[in-house]
């Protein structure tokens, strides 16, 4: 079942096919697509530069604009534009035996989508501006105008290598908690309400609901039972500190056992000569 839209039509046992079902929109994506962005923005911050997230359309007339703008990358107070896109590498059509002969196909196929998408009204706005795609697969891996854009960051810092590797590896963190929100977010559903049901290591809603509506008997019947327990333990170690005999050579106490009035001679201390079994 697919657990971004609950129809059964996901790829047998895999849930891949809820990275690409919009049936109901599939909030998960767009989730992922955000957290990416807010990822990027902080990257971009860290370095030394200015981000702004979600900046005016240079084309008010096209209705579009991109994710991100960095304004002081360039020289001459030029911008550089970016947008995010996500995409599954797997998507249950014949894409999926191109991009398996040809590894890198698909995040070309989104960053020409992209960039036909945005760059001519950017360009056109102000000479001298420029537009970065950056496409990121559900399995982490960057398109490459997006590792050369990233690349052009760490540069300014005084440790560019290190500086790329723990931002990529923010960036997978992120990218790997927004698939597996899609993937397994949408399986945990209650049987109330159909909403979200309980992460695993938790107990059911309905559990807590129930436990709430119960009345206190139980814990008084617990709390009596300790109790008694307690006092027989008292009365016990009392019984032990005064010497008293009284079932003590019941049991294993004093080294036998019961068994019905016949003893196994195992553990009895006062026995007289016994028999040699080989003999």
């Amino acid at each position: 079942m697919c657990p971004t839209c609950q129809q059964r039509h996901a790829n047998g046992g895999h849930l891949d096919q809820a990275l690409v079902c919009y049936s109901c929109g599939n909030s998960g994506r767009t989730r992922w697509h955000n957290n990416v962005q807010h990822e990027v923005g902080a990257f971009i911050n860290s370095v030394g530069h200015h981000s702004r997230l979600e900046p005016p359309g240079v084309d008010p007339n096209s209705g579009k604009r991109a994710d991100g703008e960095c304004n002081s990358l360039l020289r001459g107070g030029n911008s550089v534009y970016w947008d995010v896109n996500t995409y599954a590498v797997t998507t249950g059509t014949d894409a999926d035996a191109r991009e398996a002969t040809f590894p890198g196909l698909a995040a070309d196929k989104h960053e020409y989508a992209k960039t036909r998408k945005h760059a001519a009204a950017i360009f056109a706005n102000r000479q001298g501006d420029e537009f970065v795609p950056l496409v990121v697969s559900d399995a982490g891996s960057w398109g490459p105008q997006a590792m050369a854009f990233f690349s052009r960051l760490a540069r300014t810092t005084e440790a560019p290598a290190r500086t790329l590797q723990y931002r990529l590896r923010r960036l997978a963190v992120v990218t790997a908690k927004g698939v597996h929100d899609i993937m397994h977010g949408g399986v945990r559903l209650s049987l109330r309400g159909g909403g979200a049901g309980p992460r695993p290591g938790q107990a059911p809603p309905g559990a807590v609901w129930e436990a709430d509506d119960e009345s206190d008997d139980d814990e008084g019947d617990d709390a009596m039972t300790s109790e008694q327990l307690r006092r027989a333990e008292r009365e016990l170690l009392e019984g032990v500190v005064r010497g008293d005999d009284d079932g003590v050579h019941d049991g294993v106490a004093d080294g036998t056992q019961d068994d019905g009035g016949e003893g196994t001679g195992v553990g009895e201390m006062d026995q007289g000569p016994q028999m040699n079994v080989l003999a």
